[in-house]
């Protein structure tokens, strides 16, 4: 583990917004993502995949945090704050720089690496604590984060991905990273965190109306939580407290329930099915029925299983 540098006092809002493409367009040499999540419902989270030949950033510092995964080998020279290091990049390795973090990087190397972006107030509104905003350490890529670099490679599937339910997931995937920079590379840590929450059952009740009326919309954590007028990481807690459930577990399993009433009562095709309860295609429904159910919607329609219920 890198030792913690101290974040500079620096105003977040005066470094380079990610978002921003005009910013980023001059921080990448005019170079756009290969895919993006921007303009997709994504929260307060946004991943950008890259692709660079060259990384020549001097002395910059970012509007957001910023965590980075290497999806390819190479060789970096980075600088965070005073700290200096030669970083040999793997697939799979993690970056923490958070926002106001002064940061230099330099890198001849083909590289290939996804960002995710997260808006500080975010990370500031998780906790239920009270005291100053929690402060998260800047890290080389230079270690192993066994669990970041695995939500990090669900957000980038995610990423290539499309349909509701992967915005959905994404948005659970965002607040995840969130509690982990929180508990593991924030002056914080694990023991400074209290996660007091809980939904009401009028609450859930009108959420899960909501969830069945919109059927095979897209959704969003924000617009669940504005339905409750909360906001998205109140609403996140709460949620999880009351059914053990992400909002994107939750909602999966209740578009599963529709579609396979669906398989079972109608004879419409599986894509339509799929395309009619939220999912990106008829072999994502396949997936998703295979990993909840344990068997497949075309089996279950063929009668080639034991149906319960």
């Amino acid at each position: 583990m890198v030792a913690s540098i101290a974040n500079k006092v620096v105003d977040p809002a005066a470094g380079i917004d990610l978002r921003d493409e005009r910013a980023r367009s001059r921080l990448f040499s005019n170079r756009a993502p290969a895919v993006s999540s921007a303009g997709r419902r994504w929260g307060a989270m946004q991943a950008d995949l890259e692709t660079q030949p060259f990384l020549d950033v001097h002395k910059v510092s970012h509007r957001h945090h910023v965590v980075s995964l290497a999806l390819s080998a190479g060789s970096n020279e980075r600088w965070l704050d005073r700290e200096h290091r030669q970083e040999r990049l793997a697939d799979g390795l993690v970056a923490v720089v958070p926002a106001g973090v002064a940061l230099s990087t330099r890198s001849d190397s083909h590289l290939h690496f996804m960002n995710v972006v997260l808006d500080p107030d975010f990370l500031a509104e998780l906790p239920d604590r009270h005291g100053p905003v929690p402060r998260l350490h800047p890290t080389f890529m230079d270690q192993i984060d066994p669990v970041l670099t695995g939500l990090m490679r669900e957000v980038h599937a995610a990423l290539l991905e499309d349909g509701g339910l992967a915005d959905l997931r994404a948005e659970a995937l965002g607040l995840a990273i969130a509690r982990h920079l929180l508990r593991h590379h924030s002056d914080v840590g694990e023991s400074g965190l209290r996660w007091n929450y809980g939904l009401t059952r009028a609450q859930l009740r009108k959420v899960e109306a909501h969830v069945l009326a919109c059927h095979g919309d897209s959704l969003s954590v924000q617009g669940l939580a504005d339905l409750l007028g909360q906001s998205v990481p109140h609403f996140s807690r709460q949620f999880r407290k009351a059914t053990g459930l992400s909002p994107y577990q939750y909602v999966l399993r209740i578009r599963l329930d529709q579609a396979r009433r669906a398989v079972l009562r109608t004879r419409l095709p599986l894509l339509a099915i799929a395309a009619d309860h939220g999912f990106a295609s008829e072999a994502h429904l396949a997936n998703a029925f295979r990993q909840h159910f344990g068997y497949t919607p075309g089996s279950l329609r063929n009668g080639r299983l034991q149906v319960v219920g």
